[in-house]
Protein backbone atom coordinates (compact mmCIF):
# COMPACT_ATOMS: atom_id res chain seq x y z
CA UNK A 1 0.00 0.00 0.00
CA UNK A 2 0.86 3.41 -1.12
CA UNK A 3 1.65 5.56 2.36
CA UNK A 4 2.19 9.15 1.84
CA UNK A 5 4.00 9.83 4.74
CA UNK A 6 7.02 7.64 4.46
CA UNK A 7 7.57 8.29 0.84
CA UNK A 8 7.55 12.28 1.79
CA UNK A 9 10.37 11.22 4.38
CA UNK A 10 12.61 9.38 1.80
CA UNK A 11 12.12 11.82 -0.75
CA UNK A 12 13.70 14.48 1.87
CA UNK A 13 17.15 12.47 2.03
CA UNK A 14 16.78 11.89 -1.61
CA UNK A 15 19.09 12.66 -4.35
CA UNK A 16 20.05 15.63 -5.55
CA UNK A 17 21.19 14.93 -9.38
CA UNK A 18 24.43 17.14 -9.54
CA UNK A 19 27.23 15.82 -10.98
CA UNK A 20 26.45 12.26 -10.06
CA UNK A 21 26.28 13.00 -6.66
CA UNK A 22 24.07 10.46 -4.60
CA UNK A 23 22.38 11.15 -1.68
CA UNK A 24 24.13 10.02 2.61
CA UNK A 25 21.50 7.75 4.17
CA UNK A 26 19.84 9.77 6.98
CA UNK A 27 21.75 9.08 10.41
CA UNK A 28 18.31 9.81 12.59
CA UNK A 29 15.09 7.94 12.97
CA UNK A 30 11.88 10.28 12.60
CA UNK A 31 9.45 9.99 15.40
CA UNK A 32 6.09 8.32 14.96
CA UNK A 33 7.72 6.08 12.25
CA UNK A 34 6.40 2.36 11.87
CA UNK A 35 8.21 -0.52 11.95
CA UNK A 36 7.31 -0.79 7.97
CA UNK A 37 8.30 2.60 7.72
CA UNK A 38 11.83 2.08 9.57
CA UNK A 39 11.99 -1.21 7.37
CA UNK A 40 11.56 0.82 4.30
CA UNK A 41 13.92 3.59 5.36
CA UNK A 42 16.86 0.63 5.73
CA UNK A 43 16.35 -0.47 2.14
CA UNK A 44 16.44 2.52 1.13
CA UNK A 45 19.13 3.97 2.79
CA UNK A 46 20.84 0.57 1.73
CA UNK A 47 20.30 1.76 -2.05
CA UNK A 48 21.57 5.25 -1.52
CA UNK A 49 24.66 3.64 -0.27
CA UNK A 50 25.42 1.36 -2.91
CA UNK A 51 24.80 3.98 -5.12
CA UNK A 52 27.89 5.82 -4.32
CA UNK A 53 29.95 2.44 -3.88
CA UNK A 54 28.50 0.36 -6.17
CA UNK A 55 26.46 1.71 -8.39
CA UNK A 56 25.58 -2.02 -10.57
CA UNK A 57 24.82 -3.37 -7.45
CA UNK A 58 22.21 -0.18 -5.87
CA UNK A 59 20.25 -0.58 -9.62
CA UNK A 60 20.28 -4.32 -9.18
CA UNK A 61 18.85 -4.05 -5.80
CA UNK A 62 16.45 -1.57 -6.98
CA UNK A 63 15.04 -3.53 -9.42
CA UNK A 64 14.41 -6.60 -7.58
CA UNK A 65 12.62 -4.28 -5.34
CA UNK A 66 10.33 -2.86 -7.52
CA UNK A 67 9.85 -5.73 -9.11
CA UNK A 68 8.78 -6.87 -5.52
CA UNK A 69 5.98 -3.96 -4.63
CA UNK A 70 5.42 -2.17 -8.15
CA UNK A 71 3.52 0.48 -6.31
CA UNK A 72 6.29 1.33 -4.00
CA UNK A 73 7.15 5.14 -4.92
CA UNK A 74 10.12 5.23 -2.34
CA UNK A 75 11.47 1.92 -4.26
CA UNK A 76 10.68 3.87 -7.49
CA UNK A 77 12.73 6.44 -6.47
CA UNK A 78 15.26 4.34 -4.97
CA UNK A 79 15.32 2.83 -9.29
CA UNK A 80 15.78 6.29 -10.21
CA UNK A 81 18.94 7.14 -8.16
CA UNK A 82 20.88 4.09 -9.27
CA UNK A 83 19.71 4.85 -13.08
CA UNK A 84 21.39 8.22 -12.57
CA UNK A 85 24.51 6.19 -10.51
CA UNK A 86 25.02 4.06 -13.43
CA UNK A 87 24.66 7.39 -15.82
CA UNK A 88 21.18 6.30 -17.43
CA UNK A 89 20.44 9.84 -16.99
CA UNK A 90 17.51 9.53 -19.95
CA UNK A 91 16.12 5.95 -18.34
CA UNK A 92 16.18 8.37 -14.53
CA UNK A 93 14.16 10.99 -16.22
CA UNK A 94 11.56 8.68 -17.19
CA UNK A 95 11.71 7.34 -13.88
CA UNK A 96 10.81 10.40 -11.87
CA UNK A 97 8.52 11.53 -14.12
CA UNK A 98 6.61 8.53 -14.08
CA UNK A 99 6.48 8.96 -10.46
CA UNK A 100 5.16 12.55 -10.75
CA UNK A 101 2.34 11.70 -13.16
CA UNK A 102 1.15 8.81 -10.81
CA UNK A 103 1.03 11.21 -8.07
CA UNK A 104 -0.98 13.90 -9.97
CA UNK A 105 -3.14 11.67 -11.93
CA UNK A 106 -4.11 9.76 -8.53
CA UNK A 107 -4.72 13.20 -7.00
CA UNK A 108 -2.32 11.66 -3.80
CA UNK A 109 0.06 15.00 -4.45
CA UNK A 110 3.21 16.22 -2.16
CA UNK A 111 3.20 19.40 0.04
CA UNK A 112 4.90 21.99 -1.96
CA UNK A 113 7.99 22.01 -0.59
CA UNK A 114 8.87 18.32 -1.32
CA UNK A 115 7.43 18.66 -4.67
CA UNK A 116 9.72 21.57 -5.60
CA UNK A 117 12.67 18.64 -4.77
CA UNK A 118 11.08 16.08 -6.86
CA UNK A 119 10.47 18.40 -10.06
CA UNK A 120 13.79 19.81 -9.43
CA UNK A 121 15.72 16.32 -8.95
CA UNK A 122 13.81 15.38 -12.37
CA UNK A 123 15.42 18.49 -14.14
CA UNK A 124 18.81 17.84 -13.39
CA UNK A 125 18.28 14.13 -14.67
CA UNK A 126 16.88 15.51 -17.73
CA UNK A 127 19.60 17.89 -17.42
CA UNK A 128 22.56 15.71 -17.31
CA UNK A 129 20.12 13.61 -20.28
CA UNK A 130 21.17 16.83 -22.12
CA UNK A 131 17.76 16.55 -23.00
CA UNK A 132 17.09 20.55 -22.73
CA UNK A 133 13.57 21.73 -23.12
CA UNK A 134 12.18 18.74 -20.94
CA UNK A 135 14.83 20.15 -18.10
CA UNK A 136 13.63 23.03 -18.82
CA UNK A 137 10.05 22.70 -17.90
CA UNK A 138 10.75 20.85 -14.88
CA UNK A 139 12.68 23.76 -13.73
CA UNK A 140 10.02 25.87 -14.43
CA UNK A 141 7.21 23.51 -12.63
CA UNK A 142 9.62 23.78 -9.69
CA UNK A 143 9.39 27.95 -9.56
CA UNK A 144 6.09 27.79 -10.58
CA UNK A 145 6.12 26.46 -6.69
CA UNK A 146 8.45 28.90 -5.57
CA UNK A 147 9.33 31.28 -7.72
CA UNK A 148 12.18 32.65 -5.71
CA UNK A 149 14.12 29.08 -5.45
CA UNK A 150 17.32 30.21 -6.13
CA UNK A 151 19.13 26.97 -7.40
CA UNK A 152 15.57 26.29 -9.61
CA UNK A 153 16.73 29.62 -11.45
CA UNK A 154 20.41 28.99 -11.52
CA UNK A 155 19.48 25.51 -12.96
CA UNK A 156 17.43 26.76 -15.42
CA UNK A 157 19.96 29.45 -16.32
CA UNK A 158 22.41 26.93 -16.78
CA UNK A 159 20.56 24.44 -19.24
CA UNK A 160 18.87 27.52 -21.05
CA UNK A 161 22.40 28.85 -21.67
CA UNK A 162 23.80 25.15 -23.40
CA UNK A 163 20.39 25.96 -25.40
CA UNK A 164 22.06 28.81 -27.02
CA UNK A 165 19.27 31.31 -24.82
CA UNK A 166 21.24 33.53 -23.32
CA UNK A 167 19.00 36.56 -22.80
CA UNK A 168 16.57 33.92 -21.24
CA UNK A 169 19.39 32.86 -18.97
CA UNK A 170 20.33 36.12 -18.29
CA UNK A 171 16.98 36.78 -16.85
CA UNK A 172 17.48 33.91 -14.38
CA UNK A 173 20.57 34.91 -13.36
CA UNK A 174 19.81 38.18 -12.47
CA UNK A 175 16.71 37.55 -10.35
CA UNK A 176 18.93 34.52 -8.79
CA UNK A 177 21.86 37.05 -7.63
CA UNK A 178 19.02 40.04 -6.71
CA UNK A 179 17.76 37.23 -4.18
CA UNK A 180 21.40 35.46 -3.44
CA UNK A 181 24.07 38.50 -4.01
CA UNK A 182 27.21 35.88 -2.65
CA UNK A 183 26.49 33.17 -5.20
CA UNK A 184 29.62 32.96 -6.52
CA UNK A 185 28.68 30.25 -9.01
CA UNK A 186 25.50 32.54 -10.72
CA UNK A 187 28.39 35.73 -11.48
CA UNK A 188 30.23 33.26 -13.21
CA UNK A 189 27.50 31.80 -15.29
CA UNK A 190 26.60 35.35 -15.86
CA UNK A 191 29.43 36.21 -17.09
CA UNK A 192 29.66 33.32 -19.43
CA UNK A 193 26.16 34.16 -21.35
CA UNK A 194 27.73 38.13 -21.47
CA UNK A 195 30.96 36.76 -23.35
CA UNK A 196 28.69 34.49 -25.62
CA UNK A 197 26.53 37.74 -26.42
CA UNK A 198 29.76 39.50 -26.96
CA UNK A 199 29.31 41.79 -23.65
CA UNK A 200 32.90 41.87 -22.84
CA UNK A 201 33.13 44.68 -20.47
CA UNK A 202 29.85 42.89 -18.75
CA UNK A 203 31.10 39.95 -18.72
CA UNK A 204 34.47 41.15 -17.03
CA UNK A 205 33.01 43.05 -14.25
CA UNK A 206 31.15 39.45 -13.46
CA UNK A 207 34.47 37.53 -13.47
CA UNK A 208 36.48 40.51 -11.14
CA UNK A 209 33.64 39.92 -8.41
CA UNK A 210 33.60 36.52 -8.42
CA UNK A 211 37.38 36.27 -7.80
CA UNK A 212 37.00 39.18 -4.96
CA UNK A 213 35.34 36.29 -3.72
CA UNK A 214 37.69 33.63 -4.57
CA UNK A 215 40.51 34.70 -5.98
CA UNK A 216 41.84 30.94 -7.38
CA UNK A 217 38.27 29.86 -8.57
CA UNK A 218 39.13 27.79 -11.68
CA UNK A 219 36.23 28.81 -13.34
CA UNK A 220 36.37 32.24 -13.31
CA UNK A 221 39.89 31.83 -13.90
CA UNK A 222 38.91 30.07 -17.20
CA UNK A 223 36.29 32.59 -18.07
CA UNK A 224 39.02 35.41 -17.57
CA UNK A 225 41.43 33.49 -19.57
CA UNK A 226 38.45 33.78 -22.35
CA UNK A 227 37.86 37.04 -22.45
CA UNK A 228 41.93 37.80 -22.19
CA UNK A 229 41.95 35.95 -25.11
CA UNK A 230 39.06 37.71 -27.06
CA UNK A 231 40.72 41.28 -25.75
CA UNK A 232 44.07 39.96 -27.51
CA UNK A 233 45.59 40.07 -23.78
CA UNK A 234 47.74 36.70 -24.89
CA UNK A 235 49.80 36.67 -21.96
CA UNK A 236 47.26 36.79 -19.49
CA UNK A 237 45.01 34.42 -21.05
CA UNK A 238 48.27 32.16 -21.10
CA UNK A 239 48.94 32.71 -17.30
CA UNK A 240 44.95 32.07 -16.66
CA UNK A 241 45.11 28.50 -18.24
CA UNK A 242 48.35 27.81 -16.53
CA UNK A 243 46.85 28.55 -12.88
CA UNK A 244 43.92 26.31 -13.48
CA UNK A 245 46.29 23.55 -14.53
CA UNK A 246 47.60 23.66 -11.30
CA UNK A 247 44.84 24.45 -9.41
CA UNK A 248 42.87 21.03 -10.62
CA UNK A 249 45.35 18.84 -12.74
CA UNK A 250 43.63 15.90 -14.63
CA UNK A 251 40.06 17.68 -14.68
CA UNK A 252 37.82 18.46 -17.69
CA UNK A 253 38.47 21.83 -17.35
CA UNK A 254 42.22 21.55 -16.87
CA UNK A 255 42.07 19.41 -20.39
CA UNK A 256 40.23 22.22 -21.83
CA UNK A 257 43.00 24.70 -20.40
CA UNK A 258 45.78 22.32 -22.24
CA UNK A 259 44.00 22.55 -25.64
CA UNK A 260 43.48 25.85 -25.28
CA UNK A 261 47.33 26.88 -24.35
CA UNK A 262 48.38 24.00 -27.55
CA UNK A 263 46.37 26.07 -29.81
CA UNK A 264 48.32 29.21 -28.69
CA UNK A 265 51.41 27.47 -29.57
CA UNK A 266 50.34 26.20 -32.50
CA UNK A 267 49.74 29.80 -33.72
CA UNK A 268 52.17 32.91 -34.45
CA UNK A 269 51.12 35.47 -31.46
CA UNK A 270 49.88 39.15 -32.76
Amino acid sequence: MWRRKSFIFFLLFSFVAHAGETPAPPTQPTEGMTAEDEAELQRYSKCAGLARKNPRASFDHAMAWVEEDKKSLTARHCLAISLIAIQDYFAAGEQLERIIADMELTGRGLPPDVALDLYRQTGQAWMLAAENERAVKLFTAALAIAPDHVESLIDRAIVKAEALRYWEALEDLDRALKLAPDRIEAYILRANAYRRLNSTELAAKDVVTALEMSPDNPDALFERAMIRYAENDISGARADWRRIMEIVPDTPLAYSAQTNLDRMDAAPEQ
